[in-house]
């Protein structure tokens, strides 16, 4: 998932299970570690496309009211 996480600037959890085939549970949990450990931080938007980091590359049809988005800590690319 830290692969999948250095080859993205922004990323949810929906992202996350759909793309490396983990069951939302499962993200979920590891998601809580890595936020627990430092390792991301999380970003919540509440029907806000116009500062959603990921406003311009997701289907607006399939967002939800409560998107949390995470990115590494110390993203570089």
């Amino acid at each position: 998932m830290l692969d999948y996480l250095r080859t993205r600037k922004y990323v949810s959890a929906y992202d996350l299970a759909r793309d490396l085939n983990i069951g939302e549970h499962e993200v979920e949990l590891i998601l809580g570690l890595l936020l627990s450990e430092g390792v991301i931080v999380e970003y919540k938007y509440k029907s806000a496309c116009n500062v959603c980091p990921l406003g311009k590359t997701c289907i607006k049809s399939e967002c939800i009211n409560n998107l949390r988005i995470f990115r590494l800590k110390n993203y570089r690319k």
